[in-house]
């Protein structure tokens, strides 16, 4: 379904609140699940499975630095190891700071520094090819599926006339991405626009998808700059 993102009110009874040096505290009883990547025969991310579906709470806590022993789940580890989590994120708003390739049907919006490593973006060819020939309706569809999937939010396809996302339509919830590539924890993936408040009182711009580490070794904390591939 293509649906082009609006105002995002729905999903203001939910935030994840970032605690210092300590977990992720997600408030409202916001749906938390885990996902697991499928890959095709040439081994490029095709689409997510959903694993596992975890009980509902008003309030619950998720690993931030890497070591629990009930992933996702805190217990209590980053108080044992000293986990030092300092926030570092990118530059905001993503539209100011995301570079921006006009297709023939599409705009594609890429801000590299979120990039999470996944891979979906190398599904059919490459989301920025099917950009640049996006008026070809079935490469049109391709570069805003694949965007659709980078969880992250690095890449985002939008309308040309109007520049607004274009964005499926899901519901504010969190999933724990599984990559049998990866050996550490991958990170977590906010969709459906939850605010994210830092440990300052802050919040974060709230965005439709975004990622949040969830191996303690980002350099951009709290946001996922892939390093879980490198752990």
């Amino acid at each position: 379904m293509e649906e082009t993102l609006s105002a995002d009110e729905n999903a203001r009874e939910y935030k994840v609140i970032i605690v210092s040096h300590g977990p992720y505290i997600i408030k409202g009883g916001l749906p938390v699940n885990r996902v697991r990547v499928v890959f095709d025969k040439d081994d490029i991310p095709v689409r997510y499975e959903l694993v596992e579906t975890y009980p509902a709470q008003e309030t619950t806590s998720l690993c931030r630095c890497g070591n629990t022993r009930n992933r996702p789940f805190c217990d209590g580890t980053h108080n044992d190891i000293y986990f030092e989590g300092k926030e570092h994120p990118v530059p905001a708003p993503y539209k100011d700071n995301a570079r921006r390739l006009v297709g023939r049907n599409l705009i594609l919006l890429d801000q590299r520094e979120l990039c999470m490593g996944v891979g979906f973006c190398h599904l059919a060819g490459s989301t920025w090819v099917l950009t640049r020939l996006s008026d070809d309706q079935e490469k049109r569809r391709l570069a805003i599926l694949t965007s659709q999937l980078c969880p992250s939010g690095r890449l985002t396809a939008c309308d040309k006339d109007t520049e607004e996302p274009i964005e499926q339509d899901w519901q504010p919830e969190i999933s724990l991405i599984e990559d049998p590539r990866v050996k550490a924890n991958c990170p977590l993936w906010l969709k459906g626009g939850i605010p994210v408040q830092s440990q300052d009182g802050s919040f974060y711009e709230i965005r439709f998808r975004v990622t949040l580490c969830s191996c303690g070794k980002s350099r951009i904390k709290p946001f996922c700059d892939g390093r879980h591939y490198y752990a």
